[in-house]
């Protein structure tokens, strides 16, 4: 018996909106971890957790009259830029609709672009989220 695929497992979501064009998305989430050290010695005493994040990067690209990352909303206009709000992030399994990330609170930091003679605009961007939701924290 053989397999076939039918499309992209994943759905990525971006302020609601499906990001259609998206071909890539990686992400890494976790704590920093700080040693607590006693007094004169060079042995740490106890490891905390201080501070909670997620970041990554998406790709993908850019069609035709579809006003890029703009016209979905993940970037503010130019004159808007300083009083931009956040972004929502959800990825979900396109079949089972079990959510694999979800992030609240995010901002996108740089991007990239390239085309190649005759080619497509490729797009890449960066994300830096305040705290990431996995599948069981659904929220």
């Amino acid at each position: 018996m053989s397999q076939t695929v039918h499309g992209a497992l994943i759905v990525i979501k971006i302020n609601g909106k499906i990001y259609n064009e998206c071909q890539a998305a990686s992400w890494t989430m976790g704590n920093s971890i700080k040693k607590i050290y006693g007094v004169d010695s060079p042995v740490p005493m106890e490891i905390i957790e201080t501070t909670d994040g997620v970041s990554g990067s998406l790709s993908g690209v850019t069609l035709n009259f579809s006003g890029g990352l703009q016209g979905i909303e993940a970037i503010p206009l130019a004159t808007a830029f300083f009083s931009a709000p956040y972004i929502s992030i959800r990825i979900y399994n396109r079949f089972t609709a079990e959510s694999l990330l979800f992030i609240p609170k995010a901002v996108i930091g740089d991007r990239s672009y390239s085309v190649a003679a005759r080619g497509i605009l490729r797009v890449s961007f960066n994300f830096e989220g305040i705290a990431g939701f996995e599948v069981l924290d659904e929220v």
